[in-house]
């Protein structure tokens, strides 16, 4: 069965350094988005995000570039494995160009979470960093 798969980036007003750190700490990463969010940041590391509508772990870490991750959303159809979330952060003009390839997604709610990433994510960050 084909499944979805998208990319989609922005220039966030932060520097690698900062976002990395805001998305890997429970705290920031609950301040930004404004839902309860748990991360143990490494390897392995459990992720509860938007108060348990995501869950998942950590496949890889690259301090301040690279961040993968295998989660699921509550509304993942029963038996459907985890999508895999890859964010980059690449220094721009004017911050940091933030991109999640976001893979493997069940068939037919790709375009929700290609919302989701820009209105739950960039416009978050944008506005947690112009604070």
């Amino acid at each position: 069965m084909p499944l979805d798969r998208f990319t989609v980036a922005r220039v966030i007003a932060a520097s690698p350094a900062q976002i990395y750190a805001a998305w890997l700490s429970s705290e920031q990463h609950a301040g930004f988005t404004g839902a309860e969010a748990s991360l143990e940041p490494e390897v392995g590391g459990a992720i509860r995000c938007w108060g348990g509508f995501i869950t998942g772990h950590i496949l890889s870490l690259e301090p301040d570039r690279r961040m993968v991750f295998a989660w699921r959303t509550q509304a993942f159809p029963d038996g459907a494995g985890p999508s895999r979330v890859e964010v980059t952060l690449e220094p721009a003009e004017g911050g940091t160009r933030v991109r999640v390839d976001h893979s493997e997604i069940p068939t037919g709610q790709g375009k929700d979470y290609f919302a989701g990433w820009q209105e739950r994510y960039f416009d978050k960050l944008d506005a947690w960093f112009a604070r």
